[in-house]
């Protein structure tokens, strides 16, 4: 299967959807299961279904990743290769190798990045940035999660 979508859960989850599961005239569709409620029903109902509450119509789609880690506040993808990264609240960053359906690399973010906040891969992938809620931004190396620079420009959250 191709997605059309990938879509990142609150639950550490990365889940390919086709767009079909979108179409509002299939019957038991996304759309259509909350007739009447629009789309921030059905995103609620998207949600919930893909981290396997109730209350939405279950969703066509394939887990891609699975993250031990319930605190996930940001996922980027490799720009070349079937991986995705993702951060946790608590420090935790990793890399996930969607072909192996494994984790290929994880680390801790060291003390100064407090509460990390956001994640970008740059588009050669020589490097990963997380930016953290006291203004630091990390570096580190896009395969290994080896620390290349920590830098400070602002003390507003980077997000």
């Amino acid at each position: 299967m191709c997605p059309d979508f990938i879509v990142a859960t609150s639950a550490g989850k990365v889940v390919a959807v086709s767009a079909a599961a979108f179409d509002a005239s299939a019957p038991g569709s996304l759309l259509s299961a909350a007739p009447g409620a629009g789309l921030l029903a059905a995103s609620a109902a998207t949600a919930s279904s893909l981290d396997g509450g109730g209350g939405g119509a279950p969703l066509a789609g394939e887990v891609l990743v699975e993250t031990p880690a319930p605190d996930t506040v940001d996922v980027a993808a490799h720009p070349m290769r079937p991986e995705v990264y993702v951060l946790g609240a608590g420090g935790l960053l990793q890399r996930w190798d969607d072909a192996a359906r494994r984790c290929a690399a994880g680390r801790r973010m060291p003390p100064e990045c407090r509460r990390p906040r956001a994640l970008a891969v740059a588009r050669d992938a020589s490097f990963v940035a997380v930016g953290c809620e006291g203004g630091h931004v990390a570096l580190v190396g896009a395969e290994a999660l080896d620390d290349i620079t920590m830098m400070r420009n602002s003390g507003q959250p980077i997000e």
